[in-house]
């Protein structure tokens, strides 16, 4: 048992079983492999290889300059 945040109660502390984990990652990289060939290359969100980062690269390649 741990402590919730900003609280005098007590929580149970649970981690995944390696079990679970490698049953997810599966679950991930067969999703992935269906799903990412259908998605546009303008499409940043959640994706491998992809961030806020490379979302905002081309406009400051372009030398646009946002707050």
């Amino acid at each position: 048992m741990i402590p919730k945040a900003k609280s005098v109660q007590l929580r149970p502390l649970a981690i995944g079983s390696p079990r679970d984990k490698i049953v997810q990652k599966a679950l991930q990289l067969v999703l992935e492999s269906i799903w990412e060939p259908q998605f546009l290359n303008s499409s940043h969100g959640f994706r491998p290889g992809r961030s806020v980062h490379s979302a905002l690269l081309p406009i400051y390649l372009r030398g646009n300059n946002y707050s």
